[in-house]
């Protein structure tokens, strides 16, 4: 499912950018001589015009407006899914920005699960953000910072064994069962961030955006049922917490894009 997404993405944006070619009219044959010496000259003067025009500030109706885009590598989280972004830059050196996603992982091979039950994982994260880009020297207003607040509910399953019919006495047991036990994981924090965004295609509307950042986040989880309390994981290692059975946690956050998008 992921691997499709991202070939349809990549598929519209190339699409994209394939209908704003233009067909170039046919190269005629010179004649040597003078016209040798004019097509050179054309050349040259055509190449002076491009280096003109990369050195040139870019204009207000390319760095304001609203641009669309979807970061590839939310689908390659353990709790990923598809996203989709929103910006909206209402003056050259500032936006603000919407990113919200459908997490819908659910893969055996990442949680190594045993028997007939996998962590089917189902949520959503919201993320607002608010943007400044650098000028820069040419004035493309490429180079940005940022810092977003983020929200993300995660709903799963959690095998744990459980020891059954125990003895109050002397804490003796009869067996140990298997059991699943459904869960939801909630995060919320804050991260701030370093990018790169860029256009790409004749017309400059294809958009391309890289960042990384450094953040912090609180996560905290609840049960559908009590948990026994001498229950335990079938394997820790796998465990789809990153610190598992420990509640109301402060951690790191480590946020990374790769972003295709388009330029309205």
């Amino acid at each position: 499912m992921k691997h499709l997404y991202t070939v349809s993405v990549c598929m519209f944006i190339a699409i994209a950018a394939m209908a704003q070619n233009k067909n170039k009219p046919a190269d005629k044959t010179g004649e040597p001589g003078i016209t040798t010496h004019l097509v050179s000259y054309a050349h040259r003067t055509h190449n002076d015009a491009r280096a003109e025009k990369k050195a040139r500030p870019l204009p207000d109706s390319m760095l304001t407006g609203w641009r669309v885009s979807s970061n590839l590598l939310t689908l390659h989280h353990p709790d990923g899914g598809i996203s989709a972004a929103v910006e909206y830059r209402f003056r050259r050196n500032w936006s603000v920005l919407l990113e919200g996603g459908w997490i819908f992982i659910d893969e055996k091979k990442l949680y190594d699960m045993r028997g007939q039950f996998t962590p089917k994982a189902k949520g959503y994260y919201v993320r607002p953000e608010i943007r400044y880009y650098l000028s820069g020297k040419r004035g493309k207003y490429r180079i940005f910072f940022s810092q977003d607040f983020f929200y993300r509910k995660v709903s799963f399953y959690e095998e744990r064994i459980v020891k059954m019919n125990v003895n109050p006495n002397d804490g003796d047991y009869d067996y140990e069962q298997l059991s699943t036990f459904g869960k939801t994981k909630e995060m919320f924090g804050t991260d701030s961030k370093f990018g790169f965004q860029t256009y790409m295609g004749n017309t400059q509307r294809i958009m391309f955006e890289v960042y990384v950042g450094l953040g912090v986040k609180y996560r905290k989880f609840t049960y559908d049922r009590p948990v026994p309390a001498d229950s335990y994981l079938e394997d820790r290692k796998y465990n789809f917490d990153y610190v598992p059975d420990k509640n109301n946690v402060w951690d790191g956050a480590f946020p990374v894009g790769l972003k295709l998008g388009y330029r309205f």
